[in-house]
């Protein structure tokens, strides 16, 4: 299995800067974050569940945000600019970083292990979040990764 595909569901959300309050940060999405990796578990083939597998080689991923075209548009707009680039806030590095923190511990062990991202942003009448990540790296039975390294 050298490829995962994770849908989600709904508007593409962006990170929030953390909070201060009474001299301590906090996150404030830190729940929101904890629903949606139950969603991306609830995906994961049983091969990466992260309690069986201690996957550690390389990956890249793949991660398209369908955004919500807004309601204010004419139905004539609204057909133009399905699957059109989204250039509107939010900015794509705050919604990448927001799913790269769900995605931590679930899809990879840490975000040093990715080395490549490719995001596209697109408006869309079924607003969603769908993140690929393409292993490099092979489990095999003992528990250890076989790394692919160029030639």
């Amino acid at each position: 299995m050298n490829e995962v595909t994770i849908v989600l569901p709904g508007d593409p959300i962006p990170l929030k800067r953390p909070q201060i309050s009474y001299k301590r940060m906090y996150d404030p999405q830190a729940r929101l974050k904890q629903d949606l990796s139950w969603l991306v578990k609830e995906q994961l083939p049983p091969l990466l569940n992260p309690t069986t597998s201690d996957f550690t080689g390389p990956l890249s991923l793949t991660i398209s945000f369908f955004m919500p075209i807004p309601r204010t548009f004419s139905n004539r707009i609204k057909e133009k600019l399905n699957n059109s680039p989204h250039y509107k806030k939010p900015d794509i590095d705050n919604l990448l970083k927001f799913y790269l923190d769900v995605c931590n511990g679930i899809l990879y062990n840490d975000d040093s292990q990715i080395y490549s991202i490719t995001t596209t942003k697109t408006y869309s009448d079924h607003t969603s979040t769908i993140i690929t990540a393409h292993y490099l790296g092979i489990p095999i039975e003992n528990k250890k990764t076989v790394g692919h390294f160029p030639s």
